[in-house]
Parts: structure tokens; C-alpha cells; sequence
């Protein structure tokens, strides 16, 4: 694991949604596809023989529906080159498993330049291959009705303070919901949303809002104690 850059938030961001994905895959899955799913088998990216892995790699079952391979990228200032790995990885994955194959990209800001879900490989202006791919905006999701879902999909509640209208209160509500939660995750849960929360809103204004001990029990606050290097996190921690 490398160093984190305290001037860098959006490496903040992108290991906290790797970590996510690692304690709440079928929040992720079913928020990527946009339904219900009845299971998820993750799969080692890094088995890939791509010089950039995705960041997720799982086959999903769907509550209704055959199963896909997804893969997902996690993205907090998506660029365009963003947009080829989605089809190289897409292009190389259709070629590995036998269920159809779905990319998808959570990204934390708008793209810039605009994605349209499609890229054609180009020679000589003529269009060799084309795929299609989904962008998840997660700035665009409802704070509320991310509250709502977290009852039965507590991983969800870590995402609250990424919402473009969220308040203060509303990831307070979260923060409460994950440390009162006996879901077997609930602890590395809260520690994330604490990461991203004060990602947003700064850590000074979200340290109340999150309980300490909680927070220490997890693996991620080995991880900003050991490696993140980040005073604005350490120092909110702290105060706490």
C-alpha cells in the first residue's frame, strides 16, 4: 500500500471505495446494475493480464435475470482515457468468462469530457469493435433514500456523504445507523464513511459526528494511522 498524498483527496476517495467494495460487493453490485441481486462471487482483478485492472472484478446473480460478470472502476475525476479501459477490459472479459459482460464506471465527479456509455475502437476512421458501458454518478444519488435502503444494506450509508445534496445531519444519521448496526461489517463500514465524509466536508466539521472507538477497531484506521500520512484525517480522529 502506498503513501497518501495529504494533497490528493481523490486518492482518498478511490481507496475507500476499493474498500467498500471488500465489505458491502452486493450494495455495489446491485447500485451498479441499477437491480436487486441475489449473489456475488468476487473475482481477482488482478488475474487479468491488463496492465490497469478494474478496480472490482465479480459474477453477479441477479434477483431476477441470468448472471453477468461485472467490472467496476471507481473513479473520483474521471478522465478520458477512462473510457478506453472500460473497452479493453470489456473486449478482453468477453473473451474469458461464458455470462455476458458489464462495465461500470462509479465516479465521484462528472466526467470530463462528457461519457456516453460507448466507445468504437477506430482504424484508418473506420470502426472495428464497438462496446457500451454504464457511468454511476454517485454525486447524483438521493442522500434519503440511501438512509431508507441502509436498514437492510448497511454498506450503502457509507456513500450518504457523497450525495451532491447531503447535509451534515444526514451523514450523522448514517454515522449513528453503522455504529448502532450488528451487521458483521458494520465497523469497517463506519470507518469508510468517516474517510469519505471527510473527503466532502472536512474533517473537523464531520469528527462529531463519528464515534472513536469505533473507528479504532477497524482495519481502516491501521490503514490512516500506518499509511495515509493525511493529517487533516489523523488530526480528526484525534480531536474526537
Amino acid at each position: 500500500m502506498h503513501a497518501l498524498p495529504a494533497e490528493d483527496p481523490r486518492n482518498i476517495a478511490d481507496f475507500a471505495l476499493r474498500k467498500l467494495w471488500r465489505h458491502a460487493a452486493p450494495e455495489l453490485a446491485q447500485l451498479a446494475l441499477g437491480k436487486r441481486v441475489k449473489s456475488v462471487e468476487a473475482r481477482d482483478p488482478a488475474a487479468l493480464a491488463v496492465s490497469r485492472a478494474p478496480d472490482a472484478l465479480a459474477l453477479v446473480t441477479p434477483a431476477e435475470g441470468s448472471p453477468c460478470t461485472i467490472f467496476l472502476e471507481f473513479e473520483a475525476a474521471p478522465r478520458e482515457v477512462l473510457a478506453r479501459r472500460m473497452a479493453l477490459n470489456t473486449f478482453l472479459l468477453h473473451g474469458t468468462t461464458g455470462p455476458p459482460v458489464r462495465g461500470v464506471a462509479l465516479v465521484l465527479e462528472p466526467p470530463t469530457p462528457a461519457l456516453d456509455g460507448r466507445y468504437d475502437m477506430l482504424h484508418d476512421g473506420q470502426v472495428l469493435a464497438s462496446c457500451t458501458y454504464a457511468v454511476v454518478n454517485l454525486a447524483d444519488l438521493s442522500p434519503e433514500a440511501l438512509l431508507d435502503a441502509g436498514a437492510q444494506a448497511p454498506g450503502l450509508l457509507a456513500l450518504v456523504a457523497l450525495c451532491r445534496n447531503a447535509t451534515l445531519a444526514q451523514v450523522g444519521r448514517a454515522a449513528r445507523s453503522l455504529a448502532a448496526s450488528e451487521a458483521p461489517d458494520a465497523t469497517e463500514l463506519h470507518a469508510i464513511a468517516f474517510v469519505l465524509a471527510g473527503r466532502n466536508f472536512g474533517y473537523d466539521q464531520v469528527r462529531k459526528l463519528f464515534t472513536k472507538e469505533t473507528l479504532m477497531r477497524s482495519s481502516t484506521w491501521e490503514w490512516i494511522r500506518n499509511e495515509a500520512y493525511n493529517e487533516g484525517i489523523e488530526a480528526g480522529i484525534e480531536k474526537g
